[in-house]
């Protein structure tokens, strides 16, 4: 055999089986790794190249239309693939794919049509790899400056390309025949190809491996942004000792321990669990497989007790098993969670006591009227003005609670003074009477005070009304302290003190009435006597 016919063979054969190898390394090297568009047309390049190249190394055994015509085919859409694949890589053109298959459509089908002899076969082969790498080896060599990966093959596809011209134009000339050929021009055309098979592995590799690592660093760079400046505190911890292994800075704010300080130790050695929470930690983790905002009890570095809010679960790092945990401690919201739901409690029971008291005002107003209305002695304007001033007593409790804001108890002293005042400005004659308040500093559940102030109001009015008449002066004392649970209401006047009446009923007047329904009210115990003044004392 003619040597000529052996080195062309075989450099066929090298190219097809060579462009099949770097398949194979590839495919090992990504393994099950996700794989790009770039590389995936650099995966069919190669398939459709190293098929073409053997494909062709089999001419003259099998039929044309198997070697020469379906190899070169598959050559040029593998050129095309090639192309696609290191233009696309971070970037995609999408003008310039649809450029790259066109051509290579066409190429093909100029092929089949006219590439009847081998001058033809070798012209039009070259003609359309030399359209198609081109473009790539001017877009490679632009985009230099992201990877010197990129200008290298850059510059290997502007050899190649020239490579093509010189094939191109002996093809077409007829001075290159596929059996004998001149060595020079045989070399010009296979060694560029070579060069392009390996190193367009190569780089393609290279480009996978700079992919990968500017992927690893942005999620070091997102797990470090994450990791330290999120406001809650993060760990890393083994799952089944609890060891911590890594911690982040705001470790420090929630447990009181520096990061390194937790490095190497559990939370058990360290006392930040309460007692019995770690369990029901572990336990309802086991149950639902993670924790997310689940409320745990903890612990600081100096034994204050502290309510944790954990979200924890199981990832993979560096092929090892860790325990994930964000931890944020909501002590503080949980004291106002607690103070919240409290106030919302005294509202709704606060809300049913007024309405408790609104009732029960009414009713002694409808017991005030019915009362005056059996007294024939008094004119209608009398017992209006009566009612007036008794409902006053009820308005100076109003005024006191809501203007104050003491909704489940009222300042006694401040009450009495006010209700006080608000009585003696309803009588003119108030200005010659001394009125002295005895009050400790002391508080009175709001649900008894209404009927205290009505009882203050019918002994400060009888005494305004009756007790100074054709006096020019007088005075009143009221004395209120704490008794133990209770409260001891002392009044008292130096007035005409009180008409001698008997036990009976019907006989007694409408302020005794009053008087005593309301003692029963507070459930009082109390005592009088009068005649000259008049003196009460109530215990309830």
């Amino acid at each position: 055999m003619n040597p000529a016919y052996l080195d062309t063979y075989t450099m066929i054969s090298l190219m097809g089986f060579g462009h099949l190898l770097m398949l194979v390394l590839l495919l090992a090297y990504r393994g099950g790794r996700p794989r790009g568009r770039a590389f995936n047309f650099f995966l069919a390049a190669r398939v459709l190249q190293g098929v073409g190249w053997v494909l062709i190394s089999y001419r003259g055994v099998w039929p044309d239309f198997l070697t020469a015509d379906a190899g070169n085919i598959s050559l040029i859409l593998g050129v095309a693939a090639e192309n696609i694949a290191f233009i696309s890589y971070r970037e995609r053109w999408v003008r310039l794919e649809r450029f790259f298959l066109s051509v290579a459509g066409l190429g093909a089908l100029v092929f089949v049509v006219f590439a009847r002899t081998p001058h033809l076969i070798v012209g039009i082969g070259a003609a359309v790899a030399l359209v198609l790498h081109l473009p790539t080896a001017i877009v490679l060599l632009r985009r230099r400056h992201e990877s010197a990966i990129l200008r290298v093959m850059g510059v290997l596809f502007a050899i190649v390309s020239a490579a093509f011209v010189v094939r191109m134009i002996a093809g077409f000339r007829g001075t290159l025949e596929f059996a004998v050929s001149p060595a020079l021009v045989q070399s010009s055309f296979f060694l560029p190809v070579f060069a392009i098979l390996l190193a367009g592995s190569i780089a393609m590799a290279l480009l996978l491996k700079e992919e990968d690592e500017r992927a690893l660093r942005d999620s070091r760079e997102k797990y470090n942004a994450l990791f330290h400046s999120t406001p809650s505190a993060v760990f890393l911890s083994e799952p089944e000792s609890g060891v911590v292994l890594e911690a982040n800075a705001q470790c420090r704010e929630l447990t009181g321990y520096a990061p390194e300080e937790v490095r190497g130790r559990t939370f058990t050695e360290l006392g930040l669990w309460q007692p019995g929470e770690r369990e029901k930690a572990v336990a309802a983790a086991q149950t639902a497989g993670r924790l997310v905002g689940y409320e745990i009890g903890g612990r600081n570095r100096i034994g204050q007790n502290r309510t944790w809010l954990v979200s924890a679960g199981v990832v993979r790092l560096q092929h090892r098993t860790l325990l994930a945990s964000s931890i944020l401690d909501i002590t503080g919201r949980k004291s106002l969670e607690v103070r919240i739901q409290r106030l919302l409690e005294e509202k709704e029971l606060l809300l049913g006591e007024v309405h408790h008291r609104v009732r029960n005002n009414l009713s002694q107003i409808i017991g005030i009227l019915q009362l005056q209305a059996d007294r024939p002695d008094l004119s209608a304007a009398a017992v209006i003005e009566d009612t007036a001033n008794r409902v006053r007593g009820m308005l100076a409790l109003y005024d006191q609670i809501y203007a104050g804001k003491h909704y489940a108890a009222v300042p006694g002293r401040e009450f009495l003074s006010v209700l006080t005042e608000r009585l003696c400005s309803a009588f003119p004659k108030a200005d010659s009477v001394r009125l002295t308040l005895e009050v400790e500093d002391l508080e009175m559940p709001a649900r008894i005070v209404s009927s205290f102030g009505q009882l203050v109001n019918e002994l400060v009015t009888n005494s305004l009304k009756h007790a100074f008449r054709d006096m020019p002066e007088g005075n009143i004392q009221i004395t209120l302290r704490q008794d133990g649970s209770g409260y001891v209401f002392e009044y008292q006047d130096d007035g005409r003190g009180l008409p001698q009446v008997s036990d009976d009923a019907g006989e007694k007047g409408f302020g005794t009435i009053l008087i005593e329904s309301l003692a029963h009210q507070l459930g009082a115990e109390w005592r009088m006597s009068g005649s000259p003044g008049v003196w009460y004392r109530f215990r309830f």
